[in-house]
């Protein structure tokens, strides 16, 4: 999903090689690791955590726990 020119949002086709191509950087990906261990850490339980990435920043949208494995 991309933010629209226009409005809203708008979904696109991804080809390859691109749709199978890692999208976060290392560095992002370990940003991300350090704050999903924070969370877990706080809640004392690991957690499904749903977050998004806007002007390379990083955004938690929602955590729960998980209930199952």
């Amino acid at each position: 999903m991309y933010q629209s020119q226009h409005d809203g949002n708008e979904w696109r086709e991804i080809t390859e090689p691109k749709a199978s191509s890692q999208v976060l950087s290392e560095n992002q990906v370990l940003e991300l690791s350090e704050l999903i261990l924070k969370i877990e850490n706080h809640y004392k339980s690991p957690q499904d955590i749903e977050w998004a990435l806007y002007d390379n920043k990083f955004y938690i949208l929602q955590s729960r726990p998980i209930t199952t494995l």
